[in-house]
């Protein structure tokens, strides 16, 4: 039996590239969490970096609460097939949309969409992908059910309704769409951290409007996903600034860069409590009717909601849609 002899000079080499390989990912990742803690001081209190080592004391809640995003973007399943034949068989498209013609206009009527399309890294691509947002809302009714040959009149129902769409973060690539999401979600933690802050400062005397503040730094930050500033937007008017606003100012103390440092600290290490992700299941019929599971005419629809903070929720979907059903802009009906 002949035996496989490595040279040592072989393994010392494999050893090396290897360990060259892990350094590098290293720095990479250094590099995004540094940019990071940049965008977070920009978005928050610029004075933080008169604090000596800030960046060291501001690494491991940043690296955190970027880890933290990385893992819900991940739950997010794999982009979902929209188009005129998944409307008729799927069972997701088809509680989302009234018509097959009302989802061919919103993709139709994207500007973002169509910037993606005509861009150098998406032509020739058969489709494109993108964020779909949606508002769920549950209503009672009274309606009619069939039971065997009898029909039942006036039985309460639940009706559940999908409105407000609106597409995100386009892409040439389900990656790209993802790496946006993860920016938007990173966006909304650091205007939490502001409001937070802001009202922090409006309690201790602050002579700046908190809320002409909030709007600057809010621009900063929807200048780098502009796309994506219509879901942050939603969650404008928090009830930080406004009880910081209208309440009495109690102890004029000065608040240190330092101080500001530690609070932003503290927020950043406990992203669980402004941005969640959860699943739910529901079990529709064609007409969006919650119906029981042993309901033939039904069927199961798997749901992802992003929660960020107490006011905004939105039904999350990651989607393909063929660039061929895209309507030519004169085509687009003008409520479109």
């Amino acid at each position: 039996m002949k035996v496989l002899l490595i040279h040592p000079f072989t393994r010392m080499r494999e050893f090396l590239r290897v360990r060259a390989a892990l350094r590098d990912r290293m720095r990479r990742k250094d590099a995004i969490v540094i940019e990071a803690i940049e965008n977070v001081i920009d978005g928050t209190e610029p004075r933080i970096r008169l604090v000596p080592g800030y960046r060291k004391q501001l690494h491991q809640a940043v690296a955190g609460a970027l880890a933290y995003v990385d893992a819900l973007v991940e739950q997010i399943p794999e982009a979902i097939g929209f188009n005129k034949r998944a409307f008729g068989c799927d069972a997701r498209v088809n509680a989302f949309f009234a018509s097959a013609d009302e989802m061919r206009q919103l993709f139709s009527a994207s500007s973002q969409l169509r910037e993606c399309v005509d861009a150098p890294d998406g032509c020739g691509r058969p489709e494109c992908f993108a964020l779909l947002c949606m508002r769920m809302e549950e209503k009672s009714r009274l309606g009619v059910e069939l039971n065997g040959e009898i029909i039942k009149r006036d039985v309460p129902q639940t009706v559940v309704n999908f409105s407000e769409h609106k597409l995100l973060a386009p892409g040439a690539t389900e990656q790209q769409v993802r790496q946006g999401l993860r920016r938007c979600m990173f966006d909304a933690l650091v205007t939490h951290v502001l409001e937070v802050v802001l009202a922090e400062r409006a309690n201790h005397g602050a002579p700046e409007d908190p809320r002409q503040v909030l709007e600057a730094r809010r621009r900063a930050l929807h200048t780098r996903d502009r796309e994506l500033a219509a879901l942050l937007d939603s969650a404008q008017a928090s009830l930080p600034i406004r009880a910081a606003v209208s309440g009495v100012v109690a102890n004029a103390v000065v608040l240190t860069p330092q101080d500001y440092l530690q609070q932003v600290k503290e927020l950043l290490s406990c992203p669980q409590d402004f941005v969640k992700l959860s699943r739910v299941t529901l079990n529709l019929t064609r007409l969006g009717v919650l119906s029981d599971r042993g309901d033939s005419a039904a069927s199961a629809v798997q749901l992802v909601q992003i929660e960020i903070g107490e006011v905004l929720k939105r039904v999350v979907v990651l989607v393909r849609y063929p660039r061929a059903e895209l309507l030519a802009p004169g085509d687009l009906l003008p409520s479109a």
